[in-house]
Parts: C-alpha cells; structure tokens; sequence
C-alpha cells in the first residue's frame, strides 16, 4: 500500500479507471507485480460496504481495493494493519498509511460506505475539473484513525 508521490487533482483523475491505472504506473508503486488500485469509492462503481461496517459481508463488494484478512505495508514494511473478514479496517489502525501526505480525497465515510451527502464528495465521479469547496469526503494518511481513510 502507498501514497502517490503527488497530488492528482481533478479531471486528472479520469474516474476510478483512470486513478488505478495512476496507482499503476506511479513512481512510489513497487512495481513488484502486484495490482494496485486507487482507493477511492463511487456508487455503483467501486463500494466496501452498503451497511454500515459491511454489516452484510464481502458480498456488498463492487471492485473494492482490499480484501478480507489481509496484513497491508507500507513501502518500507511497516505494518498499517490487517483487514477483517469484510475486508475493510478496524481502527485504529497499527500505523498510518503515510508518514506525509496532504487529505486526499476517498469518497468513503468513515464506516466503510461511500459518501452520499450533499456537496462534491465524489467530484463528479472523479472527473471534475476541480472542487469549488472543501465539502467531501477526505482522508488524513498520517492518521490511525477512522479519518485516516474518509
């Protein structure tokens, strides 16, 4: 798991697709044959959980990023932490994703779901040109806990 090495802005996303495929050829990837993909949520695209928590089990999946009891690194080795059985992180978590990093956008609420409330919480589906406000769901990767991911 990694933070991108800059921050891509806008419509430089190109949707979910096109953030995977940034994820891919970044210069922080590790290139160790390993699929990365942007985490990043957008009904009906990408999801973790409909209920709160994934109360309903992997099966409320749509191309999520992690999966179920999985121990997840940072570059360096440092263990974040490890998924639960619904593939997603009980916080706090053991380490932050990041040791720097600005808020990055996710799109997620801080129980898994994707973040349907009012204002840009998905910029468009990550395609806009740029946020006209600070509304949104974002993330603090040096955090452990739940706003590390929303």
């Amino acid at each position: 798991m990694f933070v991108t090495d800059t921050p891509i802005l806008g419509d430089a996303i190109g949707g979910i697709s096109g953030a995977d495929n940034k994820c891919a050829i970044n210069p922080n990837n590790p290139s160790d044959g390993a699929t990365f993909k942007a985490m990043l949520v957008h009904a009906g695209v990408r999801r973790a959980c409909s209920p709160p928590s994934c109360s309903g089990g992997v099966s409320e999946h749509i191309d999520w990023v992690l999966y179920p009891i999985q121990e997840y690194r940072r570059l360096d080795g440092t263990v974040i932490a490890t998924t639960n059985a619904n593939g997603i992180f009980t916080f706090p978590l053991v380490n932050s994703f990041g040791v720097f990093g600005d808020d990055a956008w996710t799109g997620l609420t801080s129980d898994f779901q994707v973040d349907n409330s009012p204002g840009i919480t998905t910029c468009n589906n990550w395609g806009a040109l740029r946020p006209t406000s600070d509304e949104g769901a974002t993330s603090t990767p040096t955090s452990v806990n739940s706003d590390a991911q929303y």
